[in-house]
């Protein structure tokens, strides 16, 4: 249930929908490493028959954000946000920022990001290599919501209309300036707290969640319809986050609904062992992962490659957010 909160800072109550289907829809990464940032990096094509309900619609959508000093959170500085704390254990779930978005702790630690060559469903861009997280963070529980992400920005571009469903329709640049504006709340002063998109590693770990296998909860692509959304069971539309069932980390929606963007360009993974990796300084594409509500089960793994151009906004593509510690915190497990 949303919170009283919430429903005082939101300025619109639009209704209108997206005049533009979804081309991403018929792209999905082959992981050519050869060449990952070309036109071909993403291709694949998934269940063609989950875009024929997303066709264009007449009306008006409102993408660009309002004017930071117009949104009701831009101005109240009624309470202070505390520090973002360190964990404690993996899972540890707590309520943060000024909206009360819940998280869930990942500690740091080393991990095999990729998949096998030999592994179901494993393609060419998903070539092993060891990753050394040396902080840990917080991952968003869910992905953003449209009431989160319209009591912020002023505006709600999803297709996919749901107060509890995925923010959709949004590109790079929209997702990291709500990251920005996250953080320079006036409730948010003093706190030290930043907040980012997380890096494709940070997202892969946390997607795991410990595991080695295809899925979060092992191999078995027939327990999918319990943790995600995807084209057999999305019905050709996104869900109210939170409704399959959670990770060992208490994270949803890790799996299906909308696609998420991550912070890198996408690139070939590297051939060692990496610590923090964040992608290259530039590129064509912006990294995304998790698969969609639009996607085939593969696309779902855990290791699933996709990428997109950072101005892409597409009724599949959303976003969560991550938490780092304080940096007013001397350490970071």
């Amino acid at each position: 249930m949303r919170s009283e909160f919430l429903k005082r800072s939101l300025l619109l109550a639009l209704a209108c929908l997206s005049t533009a289907s979804f081309p991403g829809c018929t792209r999905s990464s082959t992981g050519d490493p050869a060449s990952p940032t070309s036109g071909d990096a993403v291709k694949t094509s998934p269940d063609a028959s989950a875009t024929d309900s997303v066709a264009a619609t007449p009306g008006t959508v409102l993408t660009e954000p309002a004017p930071f000093d117009t949104i009701p959170l831009g101005k109240d500085e009624s309470y202070q946000v505390l520090p973002t704390p360190l964990g404690t254990s993996a899972g540890e779930i707590r309520e943060l920022t000024a909206l009360k978005i819940k998280f869930c702790w990942c500690p740091n630690g080393t991990f095999s990001m990729g998949s096998p060559a030999d592994a179901l469903g494993s393609e060419r861009n998903e070539q092993q290599y060891e990753v050394s997280l040396s902080k840990g963070f917080w991952m968003q529980q869910t992905e953003l919501t449209q009431t989160q992400y319209e009591a912020l920005m002023g505006v709600n571009p999803s297709h996919f209309r749901g107060e509890e469903n995925p923010v959709e329709s949004v590109n790079f640049s929209d997702a990291k300036e709500f990251c920005r504006r996250l953080g320079e709340l006036p409730p948010e002063k003093n706190s030290g707290n930043q907040y980012r998109l997380p890096t494709e590693a940070e997202w892969e770990y946390a997607c795991r969640a410990g595991s080695t296998s295809g899925f979060c909860f092992g191999d078995d692509e027939a327990m999918l319809e319990e943790y995600g959304w995807f084209n057999k069971n999305a019905n050709r539309t996104t869900h109210a986050v939170g409704g399959k069932k959670p990770n060992a980390w208490g994270l949803h929606d890790m799996h299906g609904n909308v696609g998420e963007w991550c912070s890198d360009f996408y690139a070939a993974y590297p051939s060692g062992a990496q610590t923090d990796p964040h992608g290259p300084e530039a590129g064509d594409q912006i990294a995304v992962r998790g698969g969609g509500w639009f996607f085939v089960p593969q696309n779902a793994r855990s290791a699933h490659r996709d990428a997109y151009p950072q101005s892409a906004r597409y009724v599949g593509l959303g976003f969560r957010v991550v938490a780092e510690p304080s940096r007013l915190n001397s350490t970071s497990p």
